[in-house]
């Protein structure tokens, strides 16, 4: 689930990217101010920093899962959600 956080988050840092150019185009033609340009780079930069605190995430849960296997710290292998079979039916109750 981080991880597909972290590939939503990387796409939308390289829109806020591309906004920031297109921001700064605007205002050298005189269509935008600075205040408008600022606000652009800040919410590009709160993006790019959340990836960060997702990056620090994935390494905090891949390091707790190693602890719990008794394992040495390091890369574990992960699926993806998509990749998952689910039953139809959850049974309730003691398994026979």
């Amino acid at each position: 689930m981080l991880d597909e956080q972290r590939r939503i988050s990387a796409e939308t840092a390289a829109k806020w990217r591309e906004s920031m150019r297109t921001m700064r185009a605007m205002m050298t033609a005189g269509m935008t101010n600075e205040a408008a340009v600022s606000q652009t780079e800040a919410n590009c930069r709160q993006v790019e920093a959340s990836i960060l605190d997702l990056d620090q995430q994935i390494r905090q849960v891949g390091n707790s899962l190693s602890i719990l296997l008794g394992e040495v710290s390091g890369s574990i292998e992960r699926g993806h959600f998509s990749g998952q079979d689910f039953p139809e039916e959850l049974t309730v109750g003691v398994p026979l």
